[in-house]
């Protein structure tokens, strides 16, 4: 992804010997000086994207596998905040997904173990509150948010036994 300003390009690269997430400036289309190590050891990460204030968030796989947020320096690479758990047991296919206004959080939950029955939560990053919806399909995973932030999207099966549908909450 790029940088809010647009001048650094930022990847991950196991160039170190395991994955970190690095960054270098771009100009005019090519890169400027040398590339710089934000974060070592970043393991498995996926990124959610960058916020218009430069805060990266990314979904990373861990056990138990829990929901943080922290805020992160990418000039220094370092935690500047203490992260907040919100919620354990997020499966893979549940992924976090900020609302289109970095306001709130749609992540899935689910036993343990990873399976049903789960739960769609919303967490308000402002005020705290979390929101807990139940849908009524037999599973779900990877809730979307709709560009105006009033919806989610998610893909999964009916209580009819419908597979591979997509679903609007």
């Amino acid at each position: 992804g790029w940088s809010p300003d647009g001048a650094y390009l930022l990847f991950a690269s196991d160039r170190s010997g395991s994955y970190g997430l690095w960054a270098v400036r771009i100009d005019e289309g090519r890169p400027i000086g040398t590339l710089t190590l934000l974060k070592p050891d970043i393991a498995s990460s996926w990124s959610l994207g960058l916020t218009a204030s430069g805060t990266m968030y990314v979904w990373k796989s861990a056990s138990p596998v829990f929901v943080q947020v922290s805020s992160v320096d990418l000039d220094t690479g370092k935690l500047t905040s203490s992260p907040q758990n919100f919620q354990q047991f997020i499966t893979p296919r549940g992924r976090p997904e900020w609302s289109p206004a970095g306001d709130r959080l749609a992540y899935q939950s689910c036993n343990p173990l990873g399976a049903g029955p789960c739960t769609l939560w919303i967490q308000s990053i402002d005020t705290g509150s979390r929101r807990e919806l139940k849908p009524n399909l037999g599973y779900f995973f990877f809730p979307r948010w709709s560009p105006d932030g009033r919806e989610l999207l998610v893909r999964g099966r009916d209580r009819r036994g419908r597979n591979d549908g997509l679903y609007r909450i």
